[in-house]
């Protein structure tokens, strides 16, 4: 392990109409004690020419092959041929700041996880760039470790992403930590919640320094816009029944956070279903299910809307009767009230 050496890892895959401004924006950095660790998939298009090419051209960059495909092995990869003392995770079709990894950090100096401020970059139907900011804190916070599980699952201002963050490798490799292949959305948070049992604080900077750009083509993307309900649908729902497991000995603040998660992407699933017109019982009676002993909790956070409350309890008692209601909601609600709740 190299002192104050930054290992960033960069899955990539079909991702080569962005990677070179991912990656110029990573040599651009001002924290120049940095190792780029490219992690390439088999692809269709030309990600692993392109890959080649940037590899050969900076010798920070170390490319390596990823035989399977799945965000989550392409990461585990990396982590074994990391040598930096500190660990960033960057998607290959978003880019950054040029402070971001000197942000990043100085944010980590007398603390376990640093973070930073990020944003939402998409494109208009008229070819415009919007700008979505998430609301930022007032202020550079410091965090204790419960603050840290309430804000990571319970709202989006640090968010449970691995791009805002840096990690200490000597605490991953103390809890052996890896990715779960098994999930393919919502890997990030439950590696981030298990990371977080072994920290004692963060410290979290206001500037936005990362830039998270909408690609259709991202595995999360597609769960937004394919109008089908597939597996991969469920996969938040299992990430979040790993994350209460993980924490159900934790903290009193620890697991009401991950219970509010639980009951959270419960309901998410479930508007999800319903978008894609697809009723199952069996996966609400399983919803059903893991709202028992998490619904109260649910209901009383203050980051829980009305109407989801409302729809949460409905499951939770009438599961059926629920679809029944939420279908004629979805068929006469207006377009922005069903945006707002059905992803």
């Amino acid at each position: 392990m190299k002192k104050n050496l930054i290992s960033v890892i960069v899955p990539a895959y079909q991702t080569g109409k962005y990677l070179e401004r991912c990656i110029e924006s990573l040599r651009a950095q001002t924290y120049e004690n940095l190792e780029i660790l490219l992690i390439c998939t088999s692809s269709e298009d030309n990600t692993e020419s392109l890959c080649r090419e940037l590899a050969a051209s900076d010798r920070r960059i170390k490319l390596f092959p990823c035989p399977v495909k799945g965000v989550s092995n392409a990461r585990n990869i990396a982590l074994q041929h990391a040598e930096g003392e500190y660990i960033a995770f960057v998607d290959a079709d978003d880019h950054v700041e040029k402070n971001y990894l000197q942000l990043l950090h100085r944010s980590i100096q007398d603390t376990d996880i640093g973070l930073c401020g990020f944003d939402r970059v998409r494109s208009d139907t008229d070819g415009s760039i919007i700008q979505e900011r998430p609301e930022l804190l007032g202020a550079d916070t410091l965090y204790d470790r419960d603050r840290l599980f309430t804000d990571i699952l319970c709202n989006n201002t640090i968010g449970g992403y691995l791009w805002n963050k840096l990690f200490r490798s000597n605490l991953i490799q103390k809890a052996s930590l890896t990715f779960r292949p098994e999930l393919s959305v919502g890997e990030d948070m439950v590696f981030i919640t298990e990371y977080i049992k072994y920290v004692r604080s963060g410290y979290y900077s206001n500037e936005i320094c990362y830039h998270y750009c909408h690609n259709e083509e991202s595995a999360l993307q597609k769960m937004y816009t394919t109008g089908v309900f597939e597996e991969s649908k469920l996969s938040n729902l299992k990430a979040s029944r790993y994350i209460l497991q993980t924490l159900h000995e934790d903290s009193h603040a620890a697991q009401e956070a991950a219970s509010y998660r639980m009951v959270r992407t419960g309901m998410w699933t479930v508007f999800n279903m319903l978008k894609c017109n697809h009723f199952d019982r069996d996966i609400l009676k399983n919803i059903q299910g893991d709202m028992s002993g998490n619904l109260l909790i649910y209901c009383k956070n203050p980051q829980s809307r009305a109407l989801e409350k409302a729809a949460a309890v409905m499951v939770r008692v009438w599961p059926e009767g629920f679809w029944r209601v939420a279908s004629t909601f979805v068929r006469v609600a207006p377009k922005d009230t069903i945006r707002r709740y059905v992803n």
